[in-house]
């Protein structure tokens, strides 16, 4: 599901209505078929471009990271950055903000509002994470920012498990 900007706190229950029809599956759809690399309800092709996309934001990548790099799709080696920006530009359009969208600006949210930031330092002095391996470089940046007032974190993960490669 992709969140609409002006709409997260459902205060306007039109608008909240016109945004459900979009989803980041509906809309990463309709990217891949305008750039036709996606056949109508392929899930393989938008599973492998989502997690992708995914990754790049989860990583904290910038688009010029992702030059030369390449994603199989359909037997064929498709450039990433080209899908990154036009599944970007899609959200932008719509106005949407995607999961991964969310911790981003959250992440940069807290860190260009410092009072924020103190505020929540201020009511949660301690920290704890499970399950940690499962946690992409964003969202430990994005814990790392919280607990640092403090320094009261604990976290417990397993590196065997990590649905993350290194």
């Amino acid at each position: 599901y992709v969140f609409p900007k002006h709409v997260i706190d459902n205060s306007d229950r039109e608008d909240a209505k016109e945004h459900r029809k979009h989803s980041s599956h509906s809309i990463l759809s309709a990217v891949l078929r305008k750039n036709g690399i996606q056949r109508y309800g392929d899930e393989t092709c938008q599973s492998l471009v989502k997690t992708a996309i995914s990754g790049v934001k989860n990583r904290m990548l910038s688009i010029d990271a992702l030059k030369g790099k390449l994603l199989r799709v359909d037997s064929r080696d498709i450039p990433l950055a080209p899908l990154v920006i036009a599944y970007e530009d899609a959200l932008r359009e719509l106005d949407c903000l995607d999961y991964d969208d969310m911790l981003i600006h959250a992440l940069q949210g807290l860190r260009a509002c410092p009072e924020v930031l103190h505020t929540i330092q201020q009511r949660y002095l301690y920290w704890s994470i499970d399950e940690t391996q499962d946690n992409s470089a964003l969202q430990h940046e994005l814990i790392a920012l919280l607990s640092s007032g403090s320094g009261n974190l604990f976290m417990v993960g397993d590196d065997d498990q990590s649905i993350y490669d290194s």
